[in-house]
């Protein structure tokens, strides 16, 4: 198990959708895993936590001919973007992942790439529990990267000066489980069927420096709201250095990205 010191406590960081998606190929791959372990049935209400620029939470109406999919995220530059997606069956609201009142007697309970930024899962999945109906079903998707230096260099370089002052011990991350801690999770919570996975996806990127803008997309995302443009451009400028000097200079990269994914069902059978 992967756990961050000082973990980030607020999802409200403010995303580039647009270099986010430079990589939405790859970061889609996951997303079909997840939708292929649903159960599709009739008229079913959806909520997708986390839904980032919106593309997908339209594919889950469309995948599985939604009444309903509601998305949910943190940050407005994302919901911006979603914005175009939204129709009769599919509307976004802005709200924090831990506390926002989603409602409850939803059928699917969806959530791809959001939830390791949360700490406390045993009190998350409670509300992912309790937001279902008396069959819904659970997909979720996490990164379980953590260990990987595009991750351990930054955790590294945030406890060090200046850094460390102005972040306070805070780190970018989550405290993400062992994948058996989540299957135990699903049992004591009353799911009745389950799938809990560990996959790792072979991306094969140009280069180092493709796997550098794949975490100024996501991760790093959090260092420069936290430390401000000046700081976080020479903590920017130190982590690619040290990262660029930690990959192997290949051309094209495979880049290997490890992540769970879990899928449980309240019903006894489909």
């Amino acid at each position: 198990m992967w756990r961050a010191t000082g973990i980030l406590t607020s999802v409200s960081t403010e995303w580039d959708p647009d270099r986010y998606l430079r990589f939405a190929a790859e970061r889609r791959l996951p997303y079909e895993d997840l939708v292929a372990m649903v159960e599709p049935a009739p008229d079913m209400r959806v909520a997708d936590l986390g839904c980032g620029p919106g593309a997908l939470t339209a594919d889950l109406a469309t995948r599985f001919d939604a009444r309903s999919v509601l998305g949910i995220d943190a940050s407005d530059t994302m919901l911006a973007k979603a914005a175009k997606h939204a129709s009769t069956r599919v509307r976004f609201e802005r709200g924090d992942l831990r506390s926002h009142p989603w409602g409850d007697g939803y059928d699917l309970v969806f959530s791809n790439a959001a939830l390791h930024w949360l700490p406390d899962h045993d009190r998350v999945w409670e509300r992912l529990r309790a937001a279902l109906s008396p069959r819904g079903q659970l997909a979720v998707q996490m990164p379980a990267n953590f260990e990987q230096p595009t991750h351990t260099i930054a955790a590294q370089l945030a406890g060090e000066s200046p850094f460390a002052e102005a972040l306070g011990g805070r780190r970018a991350g989550a405290a993400v489980d062992d994948p058996e801690a989540y299957a135990v999770r699903l049992h004591d919570l009353g799911f009745r069927r389950q799938v809990v996975r560990q996959a790792v996806y072979l991306h094969v990127l140009p280069g180092p420096e493709a796997a550098l803008e794949w975490v100024r997309g996501s991760m790093l995302t959090w260092y420069r709201t936290q430390l401000g443009d000046a700081l976080f451009e020479r903590f920017e400028a130190e982590y690619a250095t040290r990262l660029l000097a930690a990959l192997p200079d290949r051309r094209p990269l495979p880049f290997t990205y490890r992540r769970i994914l879990m899928w449980a069902s309240l019903a006894t059978e489909g």
